[in-house]
């Protein structure tokens, strides 16, 4: 227990200090903070499968398309960058990482962070929002998909929508994954 709670903390200092030098080394630019499960990459479904392991889980999820169009196409701007933020175990950086690069994301070391929860994710980025007034949070802030009943973090998205950011949630994101192109 000991041990866990210590790599918890030290993987805390780690990606937070990866999300920070990310914001800071592109100051200046509007960065497009990317959540993944259920945003990017079809989760849900994958909760009602079995597989080996996590890992196994992760590095089959299904690309929502649309989205992975619009993260290259951010990329691909001089003025805008692309930042994945994630809620999943720190055990899992590798797996998604991984799978954002298979899967053809604009993804680096540099800017894919894992956090634990969507409490540690408002964490990180209201320590960042007097560095960069160009941020944008696109997150479906949701969870309980595969019970049949989507479930919203209610308390983290009032907080969100008092933020200086510009927050699209899970309404408008759901409009965009279904878009073909």
């Amino acid at each position: 227990m000991l041990l866990k709670k210590l790599f918890n903390f030290f993987a805390d200092k780690y990606f937070h200090r990866v999300f920070q030098n990310f914001i800071k080394q592109h100051a200046g630019k509007s960065i497009f903070i990317f959540d993944i499960d259920n945003t990017i990459a079809h989760t849900y479904p994958s909760l009602l499968n079995q597989y080996n392991s996590e890992a196994e889980r992760h590095l089959s999820l299904q690309v929502f398309p649309s989205m992975q169009q619009l993260t290259s196409a951010i990329e691909r701007s001089p003025s805008r960058c692309v930042l994945f933020l994630t809620a999943r175990s720190y055990k899992m950086y590798r797996p998604t990482l991984q799978w954002l690069q298979q899967n053809g994301f604009p993804a680096a070391k540099q800017n894919v962070v894992v956090v634990p929860d969507a409490k540690t994710k408002l964490r990180y980025i209201e320590s960042v929002l007097p560095l960069q007034p160009k941020l944008w949070l696109i997150d479906d802030m949701s969870y309980h998909h595969e019970h049949g009943e989507v479930k919203f973090y209610d308390n983290e998205i009032r907080l969100l929508l008092k933020m200086p950011l510009r927050y699209i949630g899970y309404q408008t994101i759901r409009r965009f994954q279904n878009k073909i192109k």
